[in-house]
Order: C-alpha cells, then structure tokens, then sequence
C-alpha cells in the first residue's frame, strides 16, 4: 500500500502559558500543503524499516514510524509489517514531517488490518506519539490548541502563492522552547485572520521567531530576500528552522534565491 505524507505550516503560533505537565499551552492554524513523504506498507514476516532519502541521523526504535507500529501492534495485536519511508521533507524545519510520518502509518495500518477505527480514535493514538500527530489523522485546516492535541478544522478561504523555503539546518524544538518566554493574548488567531490580508504581517505572530532570529542572525537575509521577490506576509513555521512567504501573484526567479536551500512553491487555494 502507497500513501503520502505531506508537510504543514503554522501560520501563527502563540505559546500562552507552561501547563503543569510541562508541555505548552498553544495557539496555532495548521495548514496542511503539498509537500510529501511517501510511505509504502506491506505485510512481512517480521518488521522491517527502511529510509531513503534524507538522512534522519536517527535510530530507527527512534523513528515515529516504527513507534506508531509499535502502539498499533500493543493495541491490536497486528501482525509485523514492512516499511519503506521515502524522505523528501526537511526534518527539523517546521513542517511536522515526523509527525505526518506517524500519523499516516496508524492511517496505513488501519486500512492493512482492515480495523475500521474512527479518526477520532486514531487522532487519540496518534496524540500518544507526539504532539502534533494526531493533527495529521484529519489533514485540514485546523486551529490547533492545548500541547497540540486540541485540533478544530476551521473555514479559512485562501488562495494565493506560497513559498517555503528550508535554510538546511536543524533547529531543536526543545531548545526553541527554553528560549521562550510564554504570554497570554486576550484574542484569537481565528478574529485575526478574517481581516484584511496586508494587516497579517503586522497582526499574525510565530512566537518562536524573534528568538530565532536573535540566535540564527542570518536568517533575516532570507526574509529580506523574500520581501524583495515581493511577500506580503513571511513567517517561521512551527519552532524553524523553515519560513514561508504569501505572494499575491506567482514570484519568478524563486530557482535562483538561496539555491541550496531546499524549497516549494504552489499555490494553495483551501
């Protein structure tokens, strides 16, 4: 069995408050875009992994694909699999590429096994893997609260260019998340993206990305690049290390801006 495994991005990302598990209380649209993963899955006589593409630099007990089989096999006695996990997203961006991989092996494994489970009850197991899986089971635009658990699809009608753009390394989000200092907003992502589209820049904020750029100075050349090429908004997605930038028109000469950056661009109408 095929199936793809596409990126997201996170257009604004508030981190209101540190809960009293430890994980951050969030605000967050995910938008889900096409840039893909692919996954391939098949019975075997045991389980196998396999990766190709980008190199993870992970074990692979570590990988989010193998502990979304494991969950799966505790919960319902499946038998073993094999998996081939072709990488093309970025790991360490932004665009939860780990997180759709989990997500779409619970969907992968639900349709092998025939197990006939409900999103919701697999939006519940993937949320045990990771906090931004379970978003991945429904793949829409969503408002996306609590840890990342929280996931309501929302009406956002959209359709302009988009381009995202990966400066080649690795930031950890659990040291993005040290550097940040929680604070609470009495509005809502939803009221601010029903205004007019050139406030968004002004209005729409990644938490994240002040303390990014603070670390990572040489970031602001690619935002620089991206106002130049003509953007009306531009924002880190999820902790970094990717930005995206909204066009009103398709940008030209995008081969040529930061040629060893891996990037797409499309146009997303939603």
């Amino acid at each position: 069995m095929h199936f793809k495994s596409n990126a997201k991005i996170n257009f604004g990302l508030r981190i209101l408050n540190r809960r009293k598990d430890g994980y951050h209380h969030l605000e967050s649209i995910f938008i889900p875009i096409p840039w893909y993963d692919e996954i391939l899955l098949e019975l075997s006589n045991e389980f196998k992994l396999e990766v190709i593409g980008r190199d993870l630099d992970i074990d692979w007990e570590d990988n989010l694909c193998y502990k979304a089989y494991e969950l799966m096999k505790k919960k319902f006695s499946i038998s073993p699999v094999k998996i081939i996990l072709k990488k093309n997203i970025p790991s360490g961006a932004g665009l939860g590429g780990g997180s759709s991989n989990a997500a779409v092996t619970i969907l992968a494994i639900n349709d092998l096994f025939s197990l006939k489970l409900s999103k919701s009850v697999m939006a519940e197991l993937a949320d045990q893997i990771g906090s931004d899986c379970s978003f991945f089971i429904y793949n829409e635009v969503a408002l996306v609260e609590g840890k990342g658990e929280v996931v309501t699809p929302i009406s956002f009608p959209f359709s302009d260019w988009v381009l995202v753009i990966n400066p080649s390394f690795h930031i950890s989000t659990k040291e993005a998340f040290s550097m940040i200092k929680p604070k609470y907003r009495d509005d809502s992502l939803i009221d601010l993206i029903k205004t007019p589209k050139k406030e968004w820049i002004r209005t729409i904020e990644n938490d994240f990305e002040k303390v990014i750029l603070k670390k990572y100075p040489q970031l602001e050349s690619l935002k620089d690049a991206l106002v130049e090429k003509g953007a009306y908004y531009i924002s880190l997605s999820g902790s970094g290390s990717s930005f995206f930038a909204f066009f009103e028109e398709e940008p030209k000469g995008m081969e040529g801006l930061f040629p060893n950056y891996p990037k797409k661009l499309f146009k997303l109408s939603l």
